[in-house]
């Protein structure tokens, strides 16, 4: 699940922020792409008075409003939606704007886009969602607004991960509390039987570990190869940590 989640947190961030626009396409869509980009309010504006689409698509289907929402540029965010920009708009990785905005922490943007209708609990390919994203994050903010709106806590990725999951291997402290707050499953397995404390436990994140156990994280769960929380500590020679399971109840 961790190595999924980072390889889809990389592919978003190069995603959005290249401009990769080809050589064929007109002046005026490349200046509308830039000028998104860069939160050129007054220049999207006077682009789109000369014709183009708010909707019109770069290299696979990005729109102009994914490249604002994940820069948090919230007046050019405002203008396209008001110009008719399609807030639920996917990309052919089946990404959307709120997903940007939600992976870039701008939660100014995230609220106009719920309040517009965004799909709070819309998936991608890799059945990511904004929520995973904030998560992953650890944009704490967004992801409260994104709970409190609706975002499915107990969402699964495509090999069996949860947002408790993603925060927790980054060891996201106030996002893990706000997720369990909300009811995050503690002991979730992923399809490879990783739990939130094992994800933890390979980056040594005590902090979260003992948030965790104390909100009834099972210490004895093994992976599909036999792993524990306390052996993957052990081995990756966290010995505050492998002493606080040793503490916890290892059988």
């Amino acid at each position: 699940m961790t190595c999924l989640k980072m390889l889809t947190a990389s592919a978003l961030f190069i995603f959005f922020t290249t401009i990769n626009a080809p050589a064929a396409f007109a002046d005026i869509k490349r200046d509308l792409l830039t000028a998104s980009i860069q939160g050129h309010t007054e220049t999207v504006k006077n682009l789109l008075s000369k014709g183009i689409s708010v909707n019109t698509t770069y290299e696979s289907k990005k729109t102009p409003l994914m490249y604002a929402a994940y820069n948090g540029h919230m007046e050019t965010v405002t203008l396209l939606l008001d110009k008719g920009a399609d807030v639920n708009a996917k990309t052919v990785k089946q990404q959307t704007a709120l997903m940007a905005a939600s992976f870039g922490g701008h939660t100014s943007v995230v609220k106009l886009f719920i309040d517009k209708g965004a799909d709070v609990n819309a998936k991608d390919v890799l059945h990511g969602t904004p929520l995973m994203d904030a998560s992953f994050k650890g944009h704490a903010g967004t992801v409260k607004y994104l709970l409190l709106n609706g975002a499915d806590v107990n969402a699964r990725d495509i090999s069996g991960g949860t947002a408790l999951m993603d925060a927790s291997f980054e060891g996201h402290v106030k996002v893990v509390k706000l997720l369990l707050a909300y009811g995050a499953d503690v002991n979730a397995q992923d399809d490879f039987g990783g739990t939130a404390l094992i994800d933890t436990s390979f980056e040594g994140h005590i902090g979260v570990a003992k948030i965790l156990l104390a909100n009834g994280a099972d210490v004895n769960i093994k992976t599909e190869k036999g792993k524990t929380a306390l052996s993957i500590a052990v081995k990756n020679s966290f010995s505050d940590l492998a002493r606080l399971l040793r503490q916890s109840g290892v059988k």
